[in-house]
């Protein structure tokens, strides 16, 4: 059976299947690395012994160069306009480095109420930081020789 007695030739003509695979740069407050805003402590006015409770990493990514996979299906309406609908997976590790350098100096050593000097051991982990995103997108492409250049404008939701 052959694609031709549906008569969707044409239709499947214009249909065209990429794979994308590329580096997940990080930017803004993504990539930051400064570690002091990203504290979340807990500050109790009637206890002068504050509470530390972890590293938001909205204010602090400290996120690694990282990759993305994506998937696109296109939809040629013209030899130069498409459409296109698209799916991609961004990683980003994370280094966790400053932040335990911050805290084996300014939170490791701490004193309890009776003004005993403690010791706080262990180590910081994180997961890496993923973001899946489906987009659609209207593309222009422009055929010289072998090669083919193009752009495209995205709306969609990560």
């Amino acid at each position: 059976m052959s694609i031709s007695c549906f008569s969707q030739q044409k239709f499947l003509n214009k249909l065209e299947l990429g794979i994308q695979l590329g580096a997940s740069i990080p930017i803004g407050t993504f990539s930051k690395s400064v570690v002091e805003p990203s504290l979340d402590q807990n500050f109790n006015p009637e206890n002068q012994y504050r509470e530390f409770r972890g590293f938001v990493k909205q204010e602090g990514g400290q996120a690694q160069l990282g990759s993305n996979l994506g998937v696109t299906l296109a939809y040629a309406i013209s030899p130069s306009f498409y459409f296109s609908l698209n799916y991609s997976r961004f990683t980003n590790p994370i280094d966790v480095s400053p932040q335990e350098n911050y805290f084996a100096a300014n939170l490791q050593n701490r004193t309890d109420f009776f003004g005993n000097e403690y010791q706080i051991f262990g180590s910081l982990e994180s997961d890496h930081y993923q973001a899946n995103g489906w987009y659609s997108g209207f593309g222009y492409r422009k055929a010289i020789g072998t090669w083919a250049f193009f752009g495209e404008g995205y709306l969609g939701v990560n």
